[in-house]
């Protein structure tokens, strides 16, 4: 038998050994919070999973994404490359550079 098992019946058997003095509903009642309080933790463990699974594909795909720095750094050929998509779709040209700050970001706490 391996660890695990022998852990569950030695549990099982304290909640017996437990439960004798107790009446039927409230061995029953004693049941249902020990059954509710293992659900939980599945539960939160596949939330939590779910979680970090959710957060590893955004970071995946946010990888791909300039820096803001390098953006702003190289905003003349982002104007012109904006100002040549307007004027394919059959926009107007776009009048003045966009509101992009060259100062370092303070970093977050």
């Amino acid at each position: 038998m391996n660890a695990a098992g022998a852990l569950k019946e030695q549990i099982d058997r304290l909640v017996e050994k437990f439960c004798e003095t107790m009446t039927n509903g409230d061995a029953l009642n004693f049941r249902a919070a020990v059954s509710v309080g293992r659900v939980q933790r599945k539960w939160q463990a596949r939330t939590r999973a779910a979680k970090l699974m959710r957060k590893k594909e955004w970071r995946r795909a946010r990888a791909q994404a300039p820096d803001y720095s390098k953006v702003c750094e190289d905003r003349a050929h982002l104007i012109a490359a904006f100002d040549l998509l307007k004027l394919v779709r059959g926009g107007g040209v776009v009048a003045g550079p966009p509101a992009c700050s060259t100062r370092p970001r303070s970093p977050r706490p």
